[in-house]
């Protein structure tokens, strides 16, 4: 894309001043779309506060070059969304009780205010993912060994590179004393939740050029030149 660094971090120092119009990243490890997503990890930025921030931030950038020319970078800038995946993982420990169906109607409502709130604040080129095929991850077949389900890709496509604990090494994070598999470009997952490198290139290559089987209305590439 062109882009010379990656976007600062929002709580860092370097997310300040002209670095701002550069973009600036917002995301939380362990967050969902429910704020209560991630509460096992410990403290996580919820996804009401990421899009507070935002809004924030296209405050910062009025004050900084004006509103005109503010909305005018807010409109051509790239929004990536990619969340959910964390809201499904961890639903049985949701405190409120409510069926499948309905946490997925509630899961939907609150990313549909969200992106109504990006879009209210002059957002207008937003590419959102789809949720990873949760079903597929080394901590969910560790904890559900029972569920099957074809999860094709690579030649390991559901077991962790980096394992410690679990069947799949999905049970206990990468750490100082676990194993590492020998050639981890055959794997899809590194460890319990996240894609290798060569996984990553895989999904970015889709992503910047895929046709309309992974990306709809258009691919990445084509939204920046849009």
């Amino acid at each position: 894309m062109g882009l010379k660094n990656f976007t600062p971090p929002y709580l860092a120092a370097t997310a300040a001043g002209d670095n701002l119009l550069q973009g600036v990243n917002y995301a939380s490890s362990g967050s969902g779309i429910s704020n209560f997503t991630g509460f096992l990890f410990g403290d996580r930025i919820n996804f009401d506060t990421q899009i507070s921030n935002h809004g924030k931030t296209a405050q910062a950038i009025m004050s900084r070059i004006g509103i005109p020319a503010a909305q005018k970078l807010l409109r051509k800038a790239i929004y990536v969304v990619v969340i959910g995946s964390n809201d499904i993982m961890f639903k049985e420990f949701e405190p409120m009780a409510m069926s499948e169906e309905a946490y997925m109607d509630f899961l939907i409502s609150r990313l549909k205010s969200a992106l109504t709130t990006l879009y209210n604040l002059d957002a207008r080129k937003i590419m959102v993912s789809n949720v990873a095929l949760v079903g597929c991850i080394p901590f969910e077949k560790d904890i559900h060994p029972v569920e099957k389900g074809s999860c094709a890709r690579f030649k390991v496509a559901t077991s962790a590179c980096c394992t410690f604990a679990g069947s799949r090494g999905g049970l206990v994070p990468c750490n100082p004393l676990s194993k590492v598999c020998p050639n981890r470009s055959k794997y899809v997952f590194w460890d319990p939740f996240h894609l290798t490198d060569a996984a990553c290139v895989v999904a970015t290559r889709h992503v910047m050029d895929g046709d309309l089987t992974y990306m709809s209305p258009m691919n990445l590439r084509q939204l920046v030149q849009s």
